[in-house]
């Protein structure tokens, strides 16, 4: 391009130089030497037109060519981060499969060493459970506590009582005479469990009876009433039994104690054991199995409603409901060589037999004055003490009604 242009600057000089020295001969105007020069000049400027253009594109394409190769230089270092990052996740994903692996081998591990450990555990356990059942066993033989619940003559056909035999004083003489004092007195009081006092109202026994069944009085004992009074007459027995043994009564002579000290004693005792008593209701159990129905001997399960509520009460699945009302009565006996110590609550009897000799057999008589309705002068200290709170029929004494 530059060489034409060159040529018809060339020609266009020549031109020049031909019109100046043109011969006349030729002819030519001036109008047609302006025509022929503007065409040139025309062409003149197309060429170089073109040839700018052709200059601009020609560094257009040097700049389009540098911008491409600085953005293949950016893909280049974009690919190479990316194929870094990849190699990164790659190296990750590798050490978090390896730390899982190492987590989940430990995990078994510590998984194998607990199940190991429980397993241990539970020999150990089991061994403690026979060992300690061995012992209660050991400590049965030696020493009767015991819980029990036969049909009786009130509530549904139901007593709920419990027997505490504790050891606090032997009246045992010569070798092994406090163990000699102490086998008797326990077997004694297990065959009154299992006589016909236990499932009879004495009350209504000929005498006779009564001294044929009876043989040693040396126990506590306690007749619950009423849904979970086997659980109120189980607590107060034990609290009873417990406080009495730590009580003033357990290192004296009981003969040369004044009389209102040794009331002063058993009353504290009675009161841990109402303590223990009511303490049957603050925390009840969820589920309690009782009698269907009165005069039924077939238990169901009743259910605690609301533990939270003033007054408690149980449900059955089919509805029927029985408000939580217990308690118990007490009879305790202390006896220190020829000095007997009695103490009781309520209706619960004790019978002291006496041996009259050969060939006579056995006295009885009751020594507790018995706290029920039937009992003139009791029913009538309930009705001037506490005549907006109870009533009295007959031998139950309900509370609640004015």
């Amino acid at each position: 391009m530059q060489l034409k242009v060159q040529e018809m600057e060339q020609q266009l000089y020549i031109m020049r130089k031909e019109s100046q020295q043109a011969d006349v001969s030729r002819q030519l105007t001036a109008h047609e030497q302006e025509l022929n020069y503007e065409r040139l000049q025309q062409e003149l400027d197309s060429c170089i037109a073109q040839l700018l253009d052709e200059q601009a594109i020609a560094v257009n394409e040097l700049h389009i060519s540098e911008l491409q190769h600085q953005v293949q230089q950016m893909r280049d270092m974009e690919q190479q981060r990316h194929e870094e990052h990849l190699a990164q996740v790659a190296e990750l994903t590798a050490t978090c499969t390896r730390l899982r692996r190492e987590q989940a081998l430990q995990e078994e591990e510590k998984e194998q060493l607990l199940k190991s450990e429980r397993l241990k555990m539970s020999a150990e356990l089991r061994s403690m459970a026979e060992a300690l059942q061995e012992a209660r066993c050991a400590v049965l033989r030696t020493l009767d506590v015991g819980s029990h619940s036969d049909p009786g003559n009130r509530y549904a056909g139901q007593n709920q009582d419990f027997l505490v035999v504790t050891e606090m004083y032997n009246a045992g003489h010569g070798l092994l005479g406090d163990k000699s004092a102490c086998y008797a007195g326990k077997a004694l009081a297990r065959n009154l469990l299992t006589s016909s006092l236990r499932n009879k109202h004495i009350g209504r026994m000929a005498p006779q009876d009564v001294m044929e069944a009876v043989k040693v009085v040396t126990e506590m004992y306690n007749a619950g009433h009423g849904l979970l009074g086997d659980k109120s007459a189980c607590y107060a027995g034990k609290a009873l039994a417990r406080n009495l043994l730590t009580s003033s009564l357990r290192n004296k002579h009981i003969g040369r104690m004044a009389p209102q000290d040794v009331m002063e004693a058993v009353k504290a005792a009675f009161a841990k054991a109402s303590q223990a008593a009511n303490a049957v209701y603050s925390l009840p159990p969820k589920t309690v199995d009782y009698l269907a129905s009165p005069g039924s001997r077939c238990l169901v399960q009743y259910t605690l409603q609301d533990s939270q509520a003033s007054v408690k009460h149980y449900r059955t699945a089919k509805g029927h409901e029985k408000l939580l009302e217990c308690g118990t009565t007490a009879t305790t006996v202390v006896l220190q060589g020829g000095v007997l110590c009695l103490a009781n609550v309520g209706d619960s009897l004790a019978v002291l037999g006496v041996d009259q000799g050969p060939g006579q057999g056995l006295s009885g008589h009751f020594i507790t004055c018995r706290h029920f309705g039937l009992n003139p002068e009791e029913a009538e200290r309930i009705r001037q003490q506490h005549a907006t709170t109870t009533e009295v029929l007959e031998d139950y004494i309900p509370l609640g009604h004015p």
